[in-house]
């Protein structure tokens, strides 16, 4: 079974990647001869307004580990991650479980380590397991 923090850690790493790829397939469409920078204006410009539509501060870095090239909008500010995360953790989460409807039965070990100074309904559980679907219930209902 996965440990909580490595679920977390994998399920982070797809919510990113989800939310990074229509953009960058919508940069790389509007691309001219003049690529680099025809892309990383059309990318920075959608994620400013997806910063708008969310009503927040919106940080992505996108790296071209072919050519090295960076694009993205803020990205030498710092941002908090824990909780910015949580409900497209959840969401994304959900969406999977529509196609693999036992995920949200799977059982993940809570151990001790895994916890974080606020977990109030996961340390209940701490040396025992939740289920995934209860899982995502605490990351939205608490925060967890």
């Amino acid at each position: 079974m996965l440990a909580r923090r490595r679920f977390l850690q994998f399920s982070g790493a797809a919510v990113a990647s989800s939310l990074a790829l229509p953009l960058l397939a919508r940069a790389a469409g509007k691309a001219t001869a003049n690529a680099p920078t025809d892309a990383a204006i059309t990318a920075a410009s959608d994620f400013a307004a997806l910063e708008k539509a969310c009503a927040g501060r919106l940080g992505v870095t996108l790296l071209d580990t072919a050519s090295g090239r960076r694009i993205g909008h803020r990205q030498d500010e710092r941002f908090p991650m824990c909780s910015t995360f949580k409900s497209m953790l959840a969401a994304t989460v959900l969406s999977q479980a529509e196609r693999m409807p036992a995920l949200l039965d799977r059982r993940v070990p809570v151990g001790e380590a895994d916890l974080l100074s606020h977990a109030p309904v996961t340390r209940r559980h701490a040396g025992k397991d939740m289920t995934v679907r209860d899982l995502c219930r605490a990351t939205i209902i608490t925060s967890d």
